[in-house]
């Protein structure tokens, strides 16, 4: 069934069809034109489907009172207004914050958060983060800009808002992490990946803030460590965050205990790399009954072949175990990492070569240096390089000459490529060789959630927060962000190309890559809006483009709040506009 209310220009639309035994109603309001060419066309002012019958009777009602009012005589069966009777006032940012809240209720993190004001406040800090705004200015600022209000029923806040608001998170750190555990099947999975990393300071004031060993290569920095847990997948489990000066070692020694009060599993599979799990923490993990897979240290390869337990010839690019006693062994040899190497020395042995020129030449040309203190540097450099056990430099006179030994050499790089992986998990039946090696190689996951989580998409610094508790709430909003955005990425990653395509609406292009910032950039420009009919405002979703749509569509979202059927409702919505909008 069909109706339209002409109105001059305008005219609002109405149907009503059936669908899966079900019957709908839309309500479109339209202007029609013509185009340059003369050509009559229709563009969609606003969709005001989800207005109740009462409130499209009033926009009725308010049209026909319009047109009294402007001509002072009773309206004909046709409706006339004019184009300023209608108006459109642009709100703010919608879709994007839409759909992380959606996609923070699939993941069950609503759930866990609960619906008090400080969770809300939280989990807005987790959505600004993931939105790209890391510090509690930023995201109160940005706060302005999305329909925070409509969305999330946040009224009026600011950044010491959201500093409480990392109170309540920390204090409700454990609970929620075990809540997501638990949905996620987390606590069921006996293996688990865990790996640390530190992050630098600009400041000095941070209550976790210590000098150490800095991983980012920032000296003179105070860092805090942040271990993380992940299960076998690499989806984030657990974080914690220590003083900067913590060891590798406390840290794991600190996880068993903490895995273990918190985790109801029966066993446990632990997998570090070797600076993580050594002595202590493998005897910790027996006294639990629980196991390990790490890898050794070269000297300890040297000190296996020494003693016969292994020889040379079984490093192969297929996997061989080895059964000592209570320990059971894995090796291989990787040759591209082998080939990696070699180049590598090579590199340094052509520096060495040039620095020992460059030192002649000075000898030659400076009567006042000394051969000594320039044999001194160049065997300080090549210590440095690593290469000192085959590389040998001479001074014959005020000539210096850098000599090789080749059967060093050799002997030095004996063991490149080959790595021995150890667990005390003895039976094949349990765990074959082949997935000894390759849950220790999964650890290449928990990196990655590092990278992302410290440089790349998800970047937590500069953290901007002086006590311990808020500190580490910090790092806590930073997993969670990461959780919603890999889950976005999961569901959009079959999808890459196609929305490529509908980007550059099927021209070639160069980018090749669909990125998160690009998700979010399309749905971005989805905007609320409030329609003036008349004088009397109607709250309305702004059209999404083609490749907002498809997004929408491959996540399940509709904008309407409603799941079922949401991809074809998002395309109705798309098909009305008749040209793509974006918002930007």
């Amino acid at each position: 069934m069909l109706c339209a209310i002409i109105v001059g220009t305008m005219n609002l639309d109405s149907e009503t069809y059936s669908r899966n035994g079900k019957t709908y109603t839309r309500h479109l309001l339209r202007q029609s034109y013509r185009d340059e060419t003369g050509k009559p066309q229709k563009k969609t002012i606003g969709n005001l489907s989800d207005c109740s019958p009462e409130e499209i009777e009033e926009i009725k009602a308010a049209l026909v009172r319009a047109r009294e009012r402007r001509k002072g005589a009773a309206p004909p069966p046709s409706l006339r207004v004019s184009r300023e009777d209608v108006k459109t006032i642009s709100g703010p940012r919608y879709a994007d914050l839409f759909a992380l809240r959606e996609t923070a209720r699939h993941i069950g993190l609503l759930d866990a958060f609960g619906d008090s004001r400080p969770a809300r406040l939280a989990l807005w800090l987790v959505f600004a983060a993931v939105l790209g705004r890391r510090s509690r200015l930023s995201a109160s600022r940005l706060a302005c800009r999305v329909a925070v209000r409509e969305i999330m029923g946040l009224s009026y806040f600011d950044e010491n808002d959201l500093y409480e608001a990392l109170d309540w998170l920390e204090d409700n750190h454990e609970r929620i992490e075990n809540e997501l555990a638990r949905r996620t099947g987390a606590n069921a999975d006996s293996l688990f990946l865990y790996d640390v990393t530190s992050s630098y300071f600009e400041g000095q004031q941070n209550e976790l803030g210590e000098y150490g060993y800095n991983r980012d290569g920032k000296r003179g920095k105070k860092q805090i460590v942040v271990g993380l847990l992940c299960d076998v997948d690499g989806e984030p489990v657990s974080v914690e965050t220590f003083p900067g000066n913590t060891q590798d070692t406390v840290t794991c020694l600190h996880r068993i205990a903490d895995v273990k009060r918190r985790f109801d599993c029966e066993r446990i599979v632990l997998v570090g790399d070797r600076g993580m799990i050594k002595t202590k923490q493998k005897e910790a993990l027996a006294g639990n009954g629980w196991d390990f897979i790490t890898a050794i240290t070269k000297p300890q390869i040297g000190t296996l072949l020494k003693r016969g337990v292994i020889q040379m010839s079984m490093f192969d690019e297929r996997v061989v175990e080895i059964l000592d006693g209570t320990v059971r062994y894995v090796l291989r040899r990787n040759p591209v990492r082998a080939a990696e190497m070699a180049a590598n020395v090579d590199d340094k042995l052509q520096k060495l070569r040039g620095k020992t020129r460059d030192a002649g030449q000075r000898l030659a040309q400076s009567p006042r240096a000394a051969a000594a203190t320039a044999l001194n540097r160049l065997r300080a450099l090549a210590k440095k390089l690593k290469v000192s056990d085959f590389v040998s430099f001479q001074a014959d006179g005020r000539d210096i000459a850098m000599e090789v030994n080749e059967a060093a050499r050799a002997e030095h790089a004996a063991l490149d490529g080959c790595y021995v992986i150890q667990t005390n998990i003895t039976s094949a039946d349990v765990l074959t060789a082949q997935q000894a090696h390759d849950r220790y190689k999964d650890l290449a996951k928990v990196e990655q959630d590092f990278r992302v989580m410290k440089t790349t998409f998800l970047d937590n610094r500069p953290i901007f927060a002086h006590k311990a508790n808020r500190t580490r709430a910090h790092v806590f909003t930073t997993m969670l962000a990461l959780k919603l955005s890999r889950n976005i990425e999961r569901l959009l990653a079959p999808f890459e190309q196609e929305l490529i395509t509908i980007l550059f609406d099927g021209k070639k292009q160069k980018k090749q890559v669909f990125t998160l910032q690009d998700v979010f950039e399309e749905l971005g420009g989805v905007q609320l809006e409030t329609l003036v009919i008349a004088g009397i405002k109607f709250p309305n979703i702004q059209q999404p483009g083609p490749v907002a749509v498809r997004i929408l569509d491959i996540l399940h979202i509709n904008l309407t709040g409603q799941t079922s059927n949401a991809g074809a409702r998002n395309k109705a919505a798309v098909a009305t506009t008749g040209k793509r909008r974006t918002g930007k």
